[in-house]
């Protein structure tokens, strides 16, 4: 971003990143169907987005790809920390059928965690929502293929699916064993994790309004809905399939 101007004043440069890009987010999204360690899955889910970040960056959205950087980066180091939490206090088990455990054991790591998950996924009108939601209909104006849009809506699809794994376990019922030992979380250090969690939620609301003079484009309705239904289809048809 910082040399943007190098990489803008050859097409080919920027053509060759965008395939990189994409190839990066779909392939990245594609391996989370397969992963049940969640600590792979968590860093799958980086690689995907910064993929997508790249997407951004590639169809001429600086300024909406650094906000988009700055979002994510967020919540996701207090997705990051949380779940160190939990996997340290049920046995350093990186198996993410686990997680019951670390809803039982730790219920505030697992409350930080669903607040990030909702943030991952663009739950409406939080801090991944003001940023994805405006990357997605900026592309309505650019001069990107109808591909790369759609690919862009299928690896939001990837990004539902594992964030929903992790939901559907974390409220899962334990399996607990009367020997687990428990590692107790300091209580200065959850005061800072509540604090970054809080700040992750209404950093895109403070930086839109007090440093990020973006312009909120209009679209047609359909385009508007369109990726908030995907995605609410998508979570109906989990929940009632149980592909978990």
């Amino acid at each position: 971003m910082k040399y943007s101007y190098v990489l803008y004043s050859s097409p080919h440069l920027i053509q060759i990143l965008l395939v990189t890009c994409v190839f990066t987010s779909f392939y990245a999204g594609l391996n989370t169907f397969c992963e049940i360690d969640y600590k792979k899955l968590i860093a799958l889910s980086t690689l995907s987005h910064l993929g997508f970040i790249g997407i951004a960056f590639s169809i001429g959205l600086l300024n909406l790809s650094f906000f988009h950087l700055l979002t994510h980066a967020l919540f996701k180091s207090v997705l990051f920390m949380s779940i160190g939490e939990v996997m340290i206090s049920i046995g350093h088990s990186q198996d993410m059928r686990h997680l019951s455990l670390g809803g039982s054991y730790t219920p505030f790591s697992c409350f930080i965690i669903n607040i990030s998950l909702l943030n991952l996924i663009g739950f409406p009108r939080l801090s991944g929502f003001l940023s994805k939601d405006l990357i997605l209909e900026s592309l309505n104006f650019t001069n990107c293929s109808s591909l790369v849009f759609y690919l862009n809506l299928l690896n939001l699809s990837f990004t539902f699916y594992y964030s929903f794994q992790l939901l559907y376990y974390s409220f899962q019922l334990s399996k607990l064993s009367p020997y687990s030992l428990v590692n107790p979380i300091l209580n200065v250090h959850s005061c800072l994790v509540a604090f970054l969690s809080l700040t992750s939620l209404f950093f895109g609301f403070f930086f839109v309004n007090s440093f990020f003079l973006c312009f909120y484009p209009t679209v047609p309705f359909l385009y508007k809905i369109f990726p908030l239904s995907l995605l609410f289809l998508f979570f109906i048809f989990l929940l009632l399939n149980k592909r978990l």
